[in-house]
């Protein structure tokens, strides 16, 4: 009896084992910021439980703005957080004392974090959980340019990543510093469609792509599939071939926007 009790404590043991060491690689290479389109029913499985954590439930984001925002400035990301609601089924509102989650803004963050936070790191005096958010004033400019730049941080909070990072990228995507030119090794199931150098997620390559100041066509697909938005509709279904057909010749950036 003991020695049964004991094989099965270890192979729950290693079981255990196994999904945190999948866990972990996920999250160094940034792969649960991704839908799995293809890939075999386990492989689907196990991505659906690790992204489940870092999404915002029903949509929903809470957040507080650092009071140290001028109006206009607030202005500027009040008016990025109005964007969501247009296409997707996002919506950010002001938390209240029952929020156990939300989105803390402030320009005195080091760095900002993809997804919501749920580890004791970022658990709070208060006993909450704030997923935080850097935003310098220098980013929240008047007109289109800096409601994008918001929206582009938003869409990190909501877990995603940087589109120009992605291992199907254009090879003359080129930046000036190793977190610009840096590529994910993500397994290409992950990807939600095909590379799309129009996104918000996508930096700003002069002579190849340009600031971006509105969602794309594929920005909105992925938020409403990833967070399974009645407006989701089946835009990936084409995405394989899609990226069949990628090369230097054909510009990828031609591609319709919003």
């Amino acid at each position: 009896m003991f020695a049964r009790t004991l094989t099965i404590c270890l192979l729950t043991l290693l079981k255990l084992t196994e999904i945190l060491w999948k866990l972990a690689n996920i999250l160094v290479l940034s792969d649960l910021l991704f839908f799995p389109l293809n890939g075999h029913q386990g492989e689907r499985f196990n991505f659906i439980l690790s992204i489940l954590h870092i999404l915002w439930p029903g949509g929903i984001v809470p957040y507080d703005i650092a009071s140290h925002y001028a109006q206009h400035e607030r202005s500027v990301i009040l008016s990025a957080m109005a964007e969501f609601p247009k296409y997707t089924c996002i919506t950010f509102r002001p938390r209240t004392e029952r929020d156990l989650y939300y989105l803390s803004i402030n320009k005195y963050y080091k760095q900002d974090y993809v997804g919501r936070q749920t580890s004791i790191y970022f658990r709070t005096r208060e006993g909450k959980f704030e997923t935080r958010m850097r935003l310098h004033e220098s980013c929240l400019r008047y007109g289109e340019r800096g409601r994008g730049t918001v929206m582009h941080e938003l869409m990190h909070a909501l877990g995603f990543h940087h589109e120009h990072q992605r291992e199907d990228r254009d090879p003359r995507v080129k930046g000036n510093s190793y977190w610009e030119t840096i590529v994910y090794p993500r397994n290409k199931a992950y990807y939600m469609g095909a590379y799309d150098p129009t996104s918000i997620m996508h930096y700003d390559f002069p002579g190849l792509t340009y600031p971006r100041t509105h969602f794309s066509r594929s920005d909105i697909a992925r938020i409403n599939t990833l967070y399974r938005c009645p407006q989701a509709k089946n835009y990936f279904k084409n995405s394989l071939q899609q990226r069949q057909q990628f090369s230097q010749k054909r510009s990828p950036w031609q591609y319709e926007r919003m």
